[in-house]
């Protein structure tokens, strides 16, 4: 952030000073939020390790999953660690089945210890970080843009702009979602 200081022409003791401040304050707000969960997180969480679809009513995999696990174990302890323990215990192969297990109540899902709860806890950041990556790199690649941007025909639907993101930038359009 120095750069902007210095662009904003700002007394770096000034800045210094303010930066300490704004984390002595902002403590106790990241201290709450680490201490909390939401529904939303947690099936974000889901997402993030690569489950996806939905069950034949359209409701996403990630709310059967997150609702049977909190119905199980609660929300105070976030859902990650009960979901990789059913995992590594066997209950399913995967994220999808265990899902698929779980909203037919054929999966019972418990708070992990111990031993059983550091494999838990290395397997979801392994899983879960993997889809970080991979937000990352989607990322970087639209920052790229492609090689040589393509004017999409008049005829192409507004999918062609998520496909051409460096045109996107060049005609002045925005994507919506």
């Amino acid at each position: 952030m120095a750069p902007i200081a210095k662009k904003l022409d700002l007394d770096p003791a000034t800045v210094r000073r303010a930066r300490s401040v704004a984390r002595k304050v902002g403590r106790p707000i990241v201290r709450l939020a680490q201490q909390h969960t939401t529904v939303s997180v947690e099936r974000a969480t889901l997402r993030l390790a690569g489950l996806t679809g939905a069950d034949p009513d359209g409701t996403p995999w990630v709310n059967r999953l997150a609702d049977a696990a909190r119905a199980d174990v609660g929300l105070e302890h976030g859902l990650a660690l009960p979901v990789w323990d059913a995992l590594l215990r066997g209950e399913a192969e995967d994220l999808a089945t265990l899902a698929q297990k779980a909203s037919a109540g054929s999966v019972r899902f418990r708070v992990p210890e111990g031993r059983d709860a550091q494999r838990a806890r290395t397997a979801s950041r392994k899983q879960v970080g993997a889809g970080v990556r991979r937000i990352d790199a989607r990322r970087r690649e639209r920052e790229r843009g492609p090689a040589t941007p393509q004017r999409p025909c008049a005829s192409a639907c507004a999918t062609s702009c998520s496909m051409h993101p460096g045109w996107m930038r060049t005609s002045g359009l925005r994507a919506t979602t």
